[in-house]
């Protein structure tokens, strides 16, 4: 003998399997809602995550480009300032010459003796000034143009490289110098303002690592 379900007990059944439907649905979308959030801040975490190691993993290499890009052209050779140190050596009263490229300034630093005469200074300056642009012309490499920004020069007749409290007194510091935005040369005492902080100033400027000794230097580091 066959028993006859309820109507009202297979209604019930039909409405248990529809909700069980609604909520299966309900946790499947949850959770995919779920992964495509994650993964949505996952792309500004991943792309900051990303730069912030680049930039360890760069820490201590060397940047390439220069902020002078397009413009020292053409540039000043190492060999260009090997002939100009070996021409200003041989004028009379030099006991000794540095030349510093120095980003876009030709720094020449001529040393004479305690008692080289003052104003003998000044044609020292302008024969040195001379011998270089000589191996590297004025209006070649030390004027700017409309296409180029160029070198600026500066030449410095001293006596004395690192004077003392005593030899402060008798300093002398004579420039002579060119910038490539001007067609005139200023010259100059610098050392008669006798102020001990310009002074100071004028010390560090020529004892001053060229950028290729302080390259060498980070090398051999």
């Amino acid at each position: 003998m066959s028993l006859k379900q309820d109507p009202n007990q297979k209604t019930v059944n039909q409405k248990v399997k529809k909700k069980k439907k609604s909520i299966n649905r309900t946790k499947d979308w949850s959770f995919y809602a779920i992964i495509i959030s994650l993964i949505i801040l996952a792309i500004p975490t991943t792309y900051i995550g990303y730069h912030i190691i680049s930039a360890k993993l760069a820490t201590g290499s060397v940047l390439t480009g220069s902020r002078f890009e397009g413009d020292l052209d053409p540039a000043i050779t190492k060999e260009n300032i090997e002939t100009m140190k070996s021409s200003i050596q041989g004028i009379e009263g030099v006991e000794s010459v540095s030349i510093n490229l120095e980003t876009a300034t030709l720094r020449v630093n001529i040393k004479v003796s305690e008692s080289f005469a003052k104003d003998s200074y000044p044609t020292l300056a302008d024969s040195a000034y001379e011998r270089v642009t000589e191996v590297t012309p004025i209006d070649t490499y030390f004027t700017s143009n409309d296409l180029h920004k160029m070198y600026d020069l500066e030449v410095g007749v001293y006596n004395y490289l690192k004077p003392t409290e005593e030899q402060k007194e008798s300093f002398e510091y004579y420039m002579k110098s060119k910038t490539s935005s001007s067609e005139e040369t200023f010259s100059s005492f610098l050392s008669d303002t006798k102020s001990p902080e310009f002074i100071q100033e004028l010390v560090e400027k020529q004892t001053a690592p060229s950028e290729s000794e302080k390259e060498k230097e980070s090398t051999d580091a």
